[in-house]
């Protein structure tokens, strides 16, 4: 539960800040995010033959969502495609499953990316970053309408504003 009189001057703000994210944010703003939606939604074929190749397409515009400094997801991802396709392929379409439970589904990619890892690691293969951010953002792609990136300090600032009686989960958590 949240306290509900704590949302409407909450709600408020970001109307009026919303403008200028769209537009000035340091990682390119709202509409950059969007323009990844927009790329994947172009790309993306599961069926494919070539699958690591289409999802190397999918994911060009996520690099501000995927990858950083010392976070490689969507790298990481596409070299574990080139490794095993019909896997990762499999890994989709389990994650797109709405009939199966989505804790389990997020639990189940992220168990399976670290045998991938495990099976593949040259020793360069030190993580698969596959975490609950990057797996939010494998949905959210897909489903931008049902579900959004998940950031655990927007997430935990959010339920502290709002006096939520739940404590998010860390990045590493599913």
């Amino acid at each position: 539960m949240i306290k509900r009189d704590k949302l409407k001057p909450v709600i408020e703000k970001y109307k009026t800040y919303f403008p200028t994210y769209w537009r000035n944010s340091i990682d390119g703003g709202e509409s950059c995010i969007w323009e990844a939606v927009k790329c994947f939604r172009e790309h993306w074929d599961i069926d494919v033959p070539d699958f690591a190749d289409m999802l190397s397409q999918a994911l060009a515009k996520t690099d501000s969502l995927l990858n950083a400094a010392h976070f490689f997801a969507g790298g990481m991802l596409i070299a574990m495609a080139r490794a095993e396709g019909k896997t990762v392929r499999q890994l989709f379409r389990d994650l797109y499953d709405d009939m199966q439970d989505l804790a389990q589904r997020i639990t189940d990619f992220e168990t399976a990316a670290e045998k991938i890892r495990a099976a593949h690691d040259d020793g360069t293969w030190n993580s698969h970053y596959q975490h609950a951010n990057a797996i939010s953002t494998y949905l959210w792609l897909r489903y931008p309408e049902k579900y959004y990136v998940y950031k655990y300090t927007v997430c935990h600032d959010v339920a502290v504003t709002l006096e939520a009686d739940f404590q998010p989960k860390g990045n590493s958590a599913a």
